[in-house]
């Protein structure tokens, strides 16, 4: 690998560019955390770099260079909405496909999120359906009846609206068993048990024979 100069087509100063070069450096020697790779690779491409030569300089890929990017965007957006320490402390030396999946939130939700998967330490995948219920749930002028603003239950309303498209009751839950207990737990710890009550009901004579109550029953 070698250090490249700055496009052409964009010239920098002296100064600029060895801050540059510097910069490349420290991605290339993965020196600090993903947080300050993310904000070192913002910075070449604001000075003209673009994704391949900085793959060519340090190694890292397109796609984790945009990951690294977004995702250092998302993780200095959460301190503006208070998220705990443990949460930010643990996001700052990994979680950077995690975080990356927040990025359409809104900042507020993005710390209730950041919050709620680190809690429940779920991972990317997850995640992303976790933004995903929260987005969906963002839409409502009004809350559904018996949710609600706790991002527990904007999770649990998704599962209750994915198990009711769904007719046979074995494949109902087993999909969403996990976001299930995601949600309930959330809920729990929200001290906001209405939502996941009203989830389902179980029938006295069979453990395994459920039926989906909508909101409200």
């Amino acid at each position: 690998m070698t250090d490249l100069p700055p496009n052409a087509q964009n010239p920098e100063e002296n100064a600029t560019n060895d801050v540059a070069q510097e910069l490349l450096r420290r991605l290339r020697q993965k020196q600090g955390n993903w947080v300050e790779w993310g904000a070192a690779i913002a910075s070449l491409l604001k000075t003209g770099y673009n994704p391949q030569e900085i793959f060519e300089a340090t190694g890292f890929e397109p796609i984790q260079q945009n990951q690294v990017v977004v995702g250092s965007q998302v993780y200095n957006s959460l301190e503006k909405f208070g998220v705990s320490e443990a949460t930010r402390s643990h996001y700052g030396t990994r979680g950077s496909d995690v975080l990356y999946e927040l990025r359409l939130l809104t900042q507020e939700e993005r710390a209730a999120a950041a919050e709620l998967i680190f809690v429940h330490n779920v991972d990317a995948d997850e995640a992303r359906e976790i933004a995903k219920a929260l987005k969906e749930f963002s839409y409502y002028r009004t809350l559904p009846e018996g949710f609600s603003a706790h991002p527990g239950d904007a999770v649990a309303h998704q599962v209750w609206k994915l198990a009711r498209q769904n007719a046979d009751l074995q494949q109902r839950f087993a999909p969403n068993c996990q976001r299930f207990t995601l949600c309930s737990h959330a809920s729990s710890k929200a001290k906001n048990r209405t939502a996941t009550n009203r989830l389902y009901h179980r029938s006295p004579a069979s453990s395994a024979n459920f039926t989906l109550l909508p909101p409200g029953s």
